[in-house]
């Protein structure tokens, strides 16, 4: 009973010392949440019921240790969620005096400022931020820059402005960390947003840096009048004085404070911890909700002292919403109208198309040190290729030969389908995260950009193929005509980048495209490969290898570059026309005693087959190729959802897509076991 007494008396003490102002501020305009949780696919709360609000023009922080889910409640109140493995349920709208009434909050009304930066490295900031505003807003030529010029000299980037971005990590002759940031910031502030919503906005930056991408965000939040929420892992004192209001987690999802930031100092000292003055309150906070998992009877106190504290923020934020309920009650549909003006894309098909082509083709042809590496690397393993099957050289084309023209054929069709996917892979992997921003935006759809992107880089990736079939030819006795070796081997490159923008599209990352490419493509060169030792026709083939051989570019690749090299061949030793001489032929089984290029068809299995044929069916890969792309990005594109009613019933068209996008992974997966098994 005392400790009962004790409790509420620090209840109502506590509400004394902040109720006035928590009343007055309720009570504005802005950003508000109620009963929002997150939990999985299997009901584990990640994010406990939560109710709260952030007034237009302040700027509020969530804080916590690591696991308390600070990410989770951002990405919930921004509505980018991804549904697939989470449940999110609740309230997200704002509201106004001004006759707009309450809104439901979609995740195009939010800027959403990430933890690492990413961007087109090859631009510059004054490039990045025209295509920005060129398709996301109806202005005119001289509107548009005047946006921009205005833009860049808040944020302190008018010096930078067409110096190239660069990567992350690379700072000679490129931008910042800081400079990184502020232009993230300038790109999320062209949205016109409603909210903005940044997660470790101070993340890899030095103090200085942290302080001015800070007081940038905060600035131009206070100038738009709109509300301004980040999760800061230890935010620094310069920083936490900045801050108008709080939000402090547990872990598990727990909310333990939620309110203003000068009086929390307070409501913690009626409860009984009171912040130590050589000790900053972020920080005291911090540890308040932090427990100590390597001391079993510690964490069984700091447990404790979470619920207590927990419980305690439950009570008082559950009487004071009782006094203002009006303003807690949940929009109806007719009332939570959603922005529709952002909905439609601002720039017709063709425009949008040739604005991401021009910048895509930037992007290429800027990269002068990786296109010189490029072309050398096609002329440095021609050459190597020449060396290593001596056997080719010019007016060699005896049947002595045979084996070694086979593998330089089969060696050049793998390097040169590794190359154009691996580098497919690594670009598209780097710009996925881009491109979803700029799709939740409504800049532009997945075919824009898959259309623009193939039509700037496959171009290119073909004409560095063509410059090793051209040296190929030069170094080797090759007989094939150099139009129809320069054509397999283009449209080879075309096809293995095709794969790998289709493998890319599936993918979330870099890291994630090359795991899901590499098995991929050792799967169909081991079946692509022609088995030098001949094919016994009659042999039955495992239905699943004769469907991996119809999808493979190797396979038909070097069907095609065999066909031109032998068809109608007649073999020569030492220019003349040959004798039976036996220290002239192959040996090999399947190509022992050929007289002729047609035997060696023959005995390869290709007697049935023509060059055209070949080439056609790598066009035919890429075409599906790029549908499987266009598909995989359509169905892994940025999830839009809007509040206003609970979205648990798992079966919108992002639940759906997301399980489509499972199950291409999953089938992937399954192949490269299928393979190892086989192997």
């Amino acid at each position: 009973m005392i400790i009962l007494f004790l409790y509420i008396v620090i209840s109502i003490l506590s509400l004394a010392a902040i109720g006035e102002s928590s009343k007055d501020d309720y009570d504005s305009d802005g950003l508000r949440w109620k009963d929002l949780t997150v939990s999985t696919r299997k009901n584990k709360i990640l994010l406990h019921k939560s109710t709260g609000f952030i007034p237009n023009g302040k700027t509020a922080a969530i804080i916590g240790p690591s696991g308390a889910g600070k990410s989770t409640l951002l990405t919930a109140l921004s509505g980018t969620t991804p549904k697939g493995s989470k449940r999110v349920s609740g309230n997200v709208w704002l509201t106004s005096k001004k006759g707009t009434g309450s809104m439901a909050v979609s995740a195009r009304d939010v800027a959403l400022l990430r933890q690492h930066d990413t961007f087109f490295s090859m631009l510059t900031p004054r490039e990045t931020m025209n295509l920005a505003t060129f398709l996301q807003l109806d202005l005119n030529k001289i509107e548009q820059e005047k946006l921009v010029d205005t833009t860049l000299d808040k944020l302190g980037l008018r010096h930078v402005e067409h110096m190239s971005i660069g990567n992350e990590g690379h700072h000679h002759g490129c931008l910042s960390g800081g400079e990184r940031r502020r232009l993230s910031i300038a790109l999320e502030l062209v949205s016109n947003p409603k909210v903005f919503i940044a997660d470790e906005p101070t993340t890899g930056l030095d103090s200085a840096q942290a302080q001015k991408s800070f007081l940038a965000i905060v600035r131009a939040a206070r100038e738009r009048n709109i509300p301004f929420i980040c999760s800061l892992h230890q935010p620094r004192a310069s920083i936490w004085k900045e801050l108008d209001y709080f939000i402090l987690m547990a872990p598990g999802g727990r909310i333990v404070y939620q309110g203003d930031r000068e009086h929390s100092v307070v409501y913690f000292a009626n409860l009984g911890y009171k912040c130590p003055k050589e000790t900053t309150p972020a920080e005291y906070f911090i540890d308040l909700v932090t427990v100590d998992s390597e001391d079993e009877e510690q964490a069984k106190i700091d447990n404790e002292r979470i619920q207590f504290l927990t419980s305690a923020f439950h009570d008082y934020q559950k009487t004071a919403l009782k006094k203002m309920d009006q303003k807690w009650v949940k929009p109806l549909s007719a009332l939570a109208v959603r922005d529709r003006s952002r909905d439609h894309y601002h720039r017709r098909f063709p425009v949008r198309v040739y604005a991401l082509f021009i910048r895509s083709l930037r992007q290429n042809l800027r990269d002068v040190r990786v296109n010189v590496l490029r072309t050398f690397a096609s002329i440095g393993l021609a050459r190597l290729f020449s060396e290593l099957f001596s056997g080719t050289k010019k007016g060699t084309s005896n049947a002595k030969s045979v084996a070694d023209r086979t593998a330089l054929l089969s060696y050049g069709v793998i390097n040169m389908t590794m190359m154009a996917m691996m580098k497919t892979l690594n670009l598209f992997g780097r710009e996925k995260e881009v491109v979803l921003r700029e799709r939740m935006r409504k800049h532009y759809s997945s075919l824009d950009y898959l259309l623009s992107k193939s039509l700037a880089e496959l171009p290119l990736d073909m004409f560095f193929s063509g410059v090793f079939a051209f040296a190929l030819k030069q170094f080797t006795g090759l007989v094939t005509p150099l139009g129809q070796l320069v054509k397999a081997f283009s449209v080879l490159t075309l096809s293995a980048a095709s794969l790998g923008f289709a493998v890319g599209s599936i993918s979330s990352n870099v890291e994630e495209a090359v795991s899901l490419g590499l098995p991929i493509m050792t799967v169909l060169m081991a079946v692509g490969v022609i088995n030098p030792s001949g094919v016994d026709e009659s042999a039955r083939k495992p239905l699943v290898i004769k469907l991996l051989k119809m999808f493979s570019p190797v396979s038909a690749a070097i069907e095609a570059l065999c066909i031109a090299e032998y068809k109608g061949m007649s073999f020569e030793h030492n220019g003349k026309k040959p004798r039976w001489n036996l220290r002239d032929l192959p040996r090999m089984g399947g190509l022992a005693l050929v007289r002729n290029g047609d035997d060696v068809l023959k005995a390869l299995g290709l007697s049935g087959k023509s060059y055209h044929q070949c080439i056609n069916e790598l066009g035919v890969m890429s075409f599906l190729s790029l549908a499987v792309s266009w598909i995989g990005l359509s169905i892994t594109g940025p999830s839009s959802s809007e509040h206003g009613t609970e979205n648990d019933d798992g079966t919108d068209e992002d639940a759906v897509a997301m399980c489509a996008t499972s199950v291409i992974r999953s089938s992937a997966n399954k192949l490269n076991i299928s393979f190892i098994k086989l192997w």
